[in-house]
């Protein structure tokens, strides 16, 4: 029995007891195997206390791997969280930065927009002032003040551009709605342009619907959309080139306008800042000082106001064509402090 036991023990399986009971053997082998189930005894209690210990560690283990793994995870999470939160702040600051400088230019470019009519307007006076009246020839003089009447209707002009955006940032811009004749808000844009065109060397031409019809807007508003666009056209495109305006009525009764010309184009780089008040897109065409960046951002939320839209479509060198869509009646005016917000 102690050999088989032995055999067991050796093999590390439980070597069971062994009892020399009911065998003649001397004492000491009595004795030895009596030690030997003792010993295999306390063997089995550490076995079981080492595995005891071997699980006890195996689950710290678990739980450290736990724990670094979930740290490791807050650890990653927050790394994320600084650098989006520095990619935030470095965006908003660029935002800012080019908030500034947008604004910063504008004010350069106000500054010679403003200077230019007041010159003339002050240059004409004086020239009118300091004409001896016995010397003076009426037609001239009807000249001098016709300058001093477009200069003073430009300056005036710019000056409602700048207030224009201003209620519109503020949200206190409303329209005053009657029934506007489309024929004729059309042509009286086109006459008022033409001039502009023809000095240019450029083609006007209108295209409208046999009946046209009206709609509900405002008469003042509508007629800076177009004039706006319509503006814009004339000054980006160079000698030789078209500009067009065609009105199309649509079958839930709103009017789309097309202002269409072959112009010098729109870089994609350039066609989300060109939608943002004082900002100008980059053209070796037009004098940098030339224009307040005001007109087609003014043109879109007056559109917006209406319950409308506008789209700009355009590729660099191949022209421009903008989608000016009004409904035929605006939205309550409750809604249109919605939209301004």
């Amino acid at each position: 029995r102690i050999e088989a036991a032995s055999r067991r023990l050796a093999a590390d399986e439980p070597p069971g007891s062994v009892d020399a009971e009911g065998f003649l053997v001397p004492a000491e082998v009595a004795s030895l195997a009596a030690n030997f189930t003792v010993m295999a005894d306390r063997m089995q209690i550490r076995d079981r206390e080492r595995e005891s210990i071997v699980d006890d560690v195996r689950r710290l283990k678990d739980e450290l791997e736990q724990r670094v793994a979930d740290r490791t995870l807050e650890l990653t999470m927050e790394i994320n969280e600084r650098d989006r939160a520095e990619k935030e702040l470095l965006r908003s600051k660029a935002e800012v930065e080019y908030a500034n400088r947008a604004k910063t230019e504008f004010l350069a470019h106000m500054s010679h927009e403003l200077r230019t009519p007041l010159n003339a307007i002050l240059g004409f006076a004086e020239v009118v002032r300091d004409t001896d009246p016995a010397l003076a020839k009426p037609e001239q003089t009807r000249q001098y003040v016709q300058y001093i009447y477009d200069s003073g209707s430009h300056l005036l002009t710019l000056i409602n551009d700048l207030l224009d955006i201003s209620r519109i940032e503020v949200g206190a811009m409303a329209l005053e709605v009657q029934t506007v004749d489309l024929r004729e808000a059309v042509e009286s844009c086109v006459t008022i342009v033409s001039e502009r065109a023809s000095k240019t060397g450029l083609k006007l031409v209108s295209e409208l619907p046999d009946t046209p019809g009206s709609i509900e807007a405002d008469p003042t508003r509508l007629r800076q959309i177009l004039l706006n666009l319509m503006i814009n056209a004339v000054k980006f495109t160079p000698k030789g080139g078209t500009v067009s305006l065609q009105l199309r009525r649509m079958s839930d009764g709103a009017a789309e306008f097309v202002i269409s010309d072959t112009g010098i184009g729109i870089a994609p780089e350039d066609m989300s800042r060109i939608m943002e008040p004082f900002s100008q897109a980059r053209h070796s065409h037009v004098s940098k000082s030339e224009g307040t960046g005001l007109g087609l951002p003014l043109a879109k939320a007056f559109a917006e106001l209406h319950g409308g839209s506008l789209r700009v479509e355009s590729r660099l060198g191949k022209g421009t064509t903008v989608r000016v869509i009004i409904p035929a009646e605006p939205p309550p005016q409750e809604d249109v402090a919605n939209i301004l917000n």
